[in-house]
């Protein structure tokens, strides 16, 4: 078996998939959103929400997002190790 399965991965939460944030809701420490300081900020990173499904054993070595943002995660279900 592979070292780290792969995700399913929706970076486009504006159409269809837009239901999967109808149960959700950003924590409170997390609302501020640095790219909105500016039209400009939000061009350069205009897509900022992702949904990312993984089963058991996924997961990515330590790495520097390729647009240099930061990001948080909420496990749904399940516990991790």
């Amino acid at each position: 078996g592979t070292d780290f399965p792969y995700y399913c991965f929706e970076d486009d939460l504006s159409s269809e998939a837009a239901v999967l944030m109808e149960d959700f809701t950003v924590p409170r420490l997390f609302q501020d959103d640095c790219y909105n300081v500016s039209a400009t900020a939000r061009h350069v990173f205009p897509r900022h929400t992702f949904f990312i499904v993984g089963g058991t054993r996924t997961g990515t070595p330590l790495h520097t997002d390729p647009n240099c943002t930061s990001a948080w995660n909420t496990l749904l279900c399940g516990t991790k190790r």
